[in-house]
């Protein structure tokens, strides 16, 4: 049976460059029976047209019967007259933007890139479905130009936005694992790695975060809705989401749980079925413009609206019995979250193919210009009431951060200063971000990524570190207010810090390195958790040899008299 790893593999079949098409039809039967094939190529370099022609009607139903698309190699033209299902051109035959307008925007269109990462990039960016690398392999049907090491298919695999999701996803599964064995949220677990007050630093920026950041954010997307739905002004708007949100949020956990569980039935319905008819209208291969260093800043703002739940991991599954299945946990938590983000960037992606940029950029009613007048309707309403939704569980998590920074207040006050003082700051901020919308929310996405990134490296650092202590050992460090580890604040300030001084790249603040190499995108979160992991590992490095060295010293002699 095959593994997941290698079905993941498929076979793309090339033809000789010369054949009779006739004799060569049973060994391509017999080919495509062999294995999994996702594509066949007809790869006739030096026949005339008539010759093309005839392959293609004998060969095309044979793959088509399969289910197998069917590649026309370097004729676009030809590609379009005979109804293939794409075309792939070379290196040296024509741009893939000509490529493109000859065969049409619903067929694919593939690329040769030899050894280059970049000439695979500029194809990707441009709309090209695949790139192909190589050769890899000796052969004798055409002689190799480039000779890529087998590593290039490794890297290009993982530069996508999906895998910086699927980061998110796998740190939200580990993470939740720690609820049910400690049985707190997740912000007082992070005193491990920060000590008791030094704690102070990611969980006041968490509440900040959530309490104020996502609060707005999400308060806009519910009032562009309503706003597109109802016609009545976006600031009444703004003020209907917001009260909504504080009434369920302030009554807290209960009915939050209660609020969440009819909501998520009618949003999934609704949501698929819009996905569905966006998808169907997108163009994957719709052209534009590509901007240097933009892929890299993207990808920080995807890794930032995955990673932005890690800081509540455990404050949900903290109420699961111990003995509860860890795969199971770490599953549901880890999938739930790649999938969602994932499915919903690619729809927002779809949209861009398919609406004018202009609408694209423009609130939901750029996306819901696609939809029926019903299902449009809906969606916007969906919009809104998810807005409710995530904001519920942010004021919630917010509330729940006051606990981690050590201030002893009841629940339900501390749900008073989140819900009415955050939100009153919150509405405000939403407010100034009505306009714009678009560039505000990715310049928040790199600030959460920013800090969430040093804030793991420290967390898993120390989790490492702390492998083979006990659950009693670790326990009451949770909740003694003597313990300090200033590695963790330490490492995470200077991590973010410097990180965010030269490599930041957003419209409020231009790091060094990108001010001068506009080309570099924005590393910040990369070079910050790296940093962050470098300074506390050492930091933790020295100081436990120095506790063991002093442990180990024999006592001072003392004077007899």
């Amino acid at each position: 049976m095959l593994s997941e790893e290698q079905a993941a593999t498929r076979l793309y079949l090339i033809t000789p460059p010369a054949l009779d098409p006739h004799e060569f039809a049973p060994l391509l039967e017999a080919a495509l029976a062999g294995g999994d094939v996702a594509a066949v190529q007809l790869r006739l370099k030096d026949a005339g047209d008539e010759a093309i022609r005839t392959a293609a009607a004998r060969l095309q139903p044979i793959v088509r019967e399969r289910g197998v698309a069917f590649i026309m190699n370097d004729r676009p033209d030809l590609a379009a007259e005979l109804d293939c299902d794409g075309v792939h051109v070379g290196e040296e035959d024509m741009p893939y933007a000509e490529a493109r307008r000859l065969c049409g925007p619903d067929r694919i269109v593939g690329v040769t890139c030899g050894a280059s990462r970049h000439r695979a990039l500029v194809a990707s960016e441009a709309g090209a479905d695949y790139v192909a690398f190589g050769a890899f392999f000796p052969s004798t049907t055409k002689v190799a130009k480039h000779h890529p090491s087998p590593e290039v298919l490794r890297d290009w695999s993982e530069m996508t936005v999906v895998p910086c999701c699927a980061i998110g996803g796998i740190t939200q599964g580990i993470l939740s694992l720690r609820g049910p064995k400690y049985g707190v949220p997740q912000m007082v677990l992070s005193r491990f790695g920060f000590g008791y007050w030094g704690n102070i630093l990611p969980a006041g920026l968490n509440s900040v975060t959530a309490g104020i950041g996502w609060f707005a954010v999400n308060s806009v997307s519910g009032a562009l809705a309503l706003n597109v739905l109802t016609h009545m002004p976006q600031v009444l708007c703004l003020i209907i989401i917001v009260a909504v949100q504080l009434v369920v949020a302030f009554f807290g956990y209960n009915l939050v749980h209660v609020f969440e569980r009819y909501a998520f039935p009618i949003l999934t319905i609704i949501f698929l079925i819009a996905a569905g008819v966006i998808l169907s209208k997108a163009h994957p291969g719709a052209s534009h413009h590509t901007i240097p260093g933009a892929f890299l800043i993207e990808l920080g703002a995807s890794f930032g609206y995955a990673v932005g739940w890690n800081p509540y991991a455990s404050d949900y599954t903290r109420y699961f019995r111990p003995d509860t299945s860890k795969k199971a946990i770490a599953w549901w938590s880890g999938a739930g979250l790649f999938i969602s983000c994932a499915v919903l960037e690619i729809v927002g992606a779809a949209v861009g193919t398919a609406v004018s940029p202009g609408n694209a950029l423009g609130g939901p009613g750029g996306m819901t210009s696609l939809l029926a007048t019903p299902l449009a309707d809906l969606t916007l309403l969906a919009i809104a009431l998810g807005a409710v939704s995530a904001n519920v569980l942010n004021i919630y998590s917010g509330a729940l951060s006051f606990t981690a920074i050590g201030i002893k207040l009841p629940l339900h006050i501390r749900r008073a200063i989140v819900a009415l003082g955050f939100g009153t700051i919150g509405f405000f901020l939403a407010w100034s971000g009505l306009s714009d919308a678009g560039t505000k929310y990715n310049n928040f996405l790199l600030i959460v990524a920013y800090w969430i990134a040093p804030w793991l490296a420290v967390v898993f650092c120390d989790m490492f570190l702390r492998r083979r202590k006990s659950t009693e050992e670790s326990e009451r460090l949770l909740f003694d207010k003597k313990y300090a580890n200033w590695a963790g604040p330490v490492a995470m300030a200077v991590g973010a810090g410097v990180s965010i001084w030269l490599f930041a790249n957003q419209t409020e603040y231009v790091g060094v390195v990108p001010k001068h190499w506009g080309n570099a995108g924005d590393l910040t979160f990369e070079v910050g958790s790296l940093l962050t992991a470098v300074i506390y590992l050492t930091w933790r490095l020295i100081a436990d040899r120095s506790a063991r060295a002093a442990a180990t010293a024999p006592a001072e002699p003392t004077a007899q008299v």
